[in-house]
């Protein structure tokens, strides 16, 4: 073949055919046509076939059918593929637990799975505050909660099937890599940058936890969660937040959510909601200087979030100065523990995270959240 046919032979219906059958026949030829120059070894139809193959694979391990991965069926009938993703990070953590990041997105799975099947429960806790006398303080987005509170079934089962978009893009991308390095090490990595699968930064991450050096796999597992969350789902958190209504389902999946690793605190506890009121009246007395005991500032905290999970920004800056160092301490302290909570049953630990299970706790971390100080 001249390099056009090769390029159109790619392409076309029959090779996708022929490698969907014949699937680690076609790697080994195409990877020696790579190899020897038969073929652009920085390719799209290269790139694509490699990323194919190692989530293909991936799949084909924990028994996901890719044809009956539809998310805008809902969650319950993908809930077998849920499930399988998270046990996929899972088990490829307790294979090698240098993969901290795949251990990880196993442990706070049950968090986001939980709220996978509760988004219509926003909607009542959205009631349940507007109905609250807590509800009278300056937040800017009670409007919007209350407007939460009226939504029907229809409106919210899009922020549901957005939220399965996005854990089924983070398998994607993260899946083939794992997949990748599990059978072939920093080649099959090396493999993908080369290709263009992924860029020279994420093959460094790969470097780095292959290093064996607890600093390096650390700072390695680190690039690929800021992959995950800044470049492969941060579109889908804007596109959410800019829907009709989505300031305020964001806004209560930022309230509600309690991640499910030992030691992280939630979005309000960690960024509460602030603001002060001012007594009237001058600091000092008129014509002294002497302090004014009737004019006080009175500072308030409340148990709702200073920000918004869909914001990256902000979103990062919870992982980095509390849930990442929860897990990371976990790691470093009580390994075993961590291990026993990774190989658990998944639907067991959703249970436990799932909002509609959780609204008396809930409303309890919200309502305790409210403190104030007066300060002269």
């Amino acid at each position: 073949m001249t390099p056009e046919e090769r390029r159109e032979y790619l392409q076309s219906g029959e090779f996708e055919r022929w490698a969907l059958a014949n699937p680690d026949a076609a790697k080994a030829a195409l990877d020696a046509a790579a190899d020897s120059g038969l073929i652009d070894k920085n390719s799209p139809e290269y790139a694509d076939f490699l990323s194919s193959y190692w989530n293909n694979q991936a799949m084909l391990d924990m028994g996901i059918d890719p044809a009956s991965w539809d998310t805008s069926r809902g969650t319950e009938p993908n809930w077998e593929t849920i499930r399988s993703v998270y046990d996929f990070y899972g088990q490829a953590y307790l294979a090698n637990p240098d993969l901290q990041w795949a251990g990880m997105a196993n442990m706070i799975g049950p968090s986001f799975a939980g709220g996978f099947r509760d988004m219509a429960m926003l909607r009542d806790l959205a009631q349940q505050i507007a109905d609250n006398p807590a509800a009278d303080i300056p937040v800017p987005v009670l409007d919007e909660i209350e407007q939460l509170a009226g939504m029907t079934d229809q409106e919210i089962r899009f922020y549901e099937t957005s939220m399965l978009d996005m854990n089924k893009e983070i398998f994607l991308d993260q899946a083939r890599q794992h997949q990748a390095y599990l059978n072939g090490g920093l080649d099959e990595i090396n493999r993908l940058r080369d290709s263009g699968a992924i860029d020279a930064g994420t093959a460094d991450a790969w470097a780095d936890i292959d290093s064996g050096d607890p600093d390096r796999v650390q700072e390695g597992n680190t690039a690929l969660l800021y992959r995950e969350q800044n470049e492969i789902i941060a579109d889908d958190y804007d596109n959410m937040r800019g829907h009709p209504g989505g300031e305020a389902v964001t806004y209560m999946v930022t309230l509600a959510g309690d991640p499910s690793i030992p030691g992280a605190r939630s979005y309000p506890e960690v960024f509460p909601y602030t603001f002060s009121v001012e007594s009237p009246g001058p600091e000092n007395i008129p014509l002294t200087s002497w302090d004014n005991p009737a004019q006080f500032r009175t500072d308030f905290t409340t148990g709702f979030p200073d920000g918004n999970i869909a914001n990256a920004d902000q979103r990062w800056e919870l992982i980095r100065q509390d849930t990442l160092p929860a897990y990371q301490d976990l790691l470093a302290t009580d390994p075993d523990q961590a291990a026993r909570i990774i190989g658990s049953d998944f639907d067991a630990r959703v249970d436990q995270y799932r909002p509609t299970n959780n609204i008396p706790g809930i409303m309890d971390r919200f309502l305790g959240g409210f403190d104030t100080e007066v300060h002269q």
